[in-house]
C-alpha cells in the first residue's frame, strides 16, 4: 500500500459551469475498501484530497469516485490512480437531480 501523497483536487462549479461555489462538502471514496475522505472547498470552490489519508491507504490501479451532493443538485467522477502521476485535476459541475 501506498503512502505517498496522491492528491485529487479541483474546483467546484454551479450548474452554468462558471461561478464557483464554496462550503459544498466533497467526498472520495476508495471503491476496493469502501473507505471514505472528505473535505470542504473553499471560497474560491477549490479542494483538495490526498488519498495517502485512506486509512487503508490506496494501491496502483485503485479506483477512486470523488463526488458532490449539494441540496437538489450531485456530481461524480471516477478516477484510477496511478501511483507515477501524483495526483489529478478533477472538477465538478452540479447537475439537477
Amino acid at each position: 500500500m501506498a503512502s505517498l501523497p496522491y492528491t485529487l483536487y479541483g474546483t467546484v462549479y454551479d450548474t452554468d459551469s462558471s461561478t464557483v461555489l464554496a462550503s459544498i462538502k466533497v467526498t472520495a471514496r476508495n471503491e476496493r475498501s469502501n473507505e471514505t475522505i472528505s473535505t470542504t472547498s473553499a471560497s474560491n470552490g477549490q479542494y483538495s484530497l490526498n488519498c495517502a489519508n485512506f486509512t487503508g491507504g490506496y494501491v496502483d490501479g485503485d479506483i477512486v469516485s470523488v463526488f458532490v451532493i449539494y441540496t437538489n443538485y450531485e456530481d461524480y467522477e471516477e478516477h484510477v490512480i496511478v501511483e507515477t502521476s501524483g495526483g489529478a485535476s478533477i472538477n465538478l459541475v452540479l447537475v439537477e437531480i
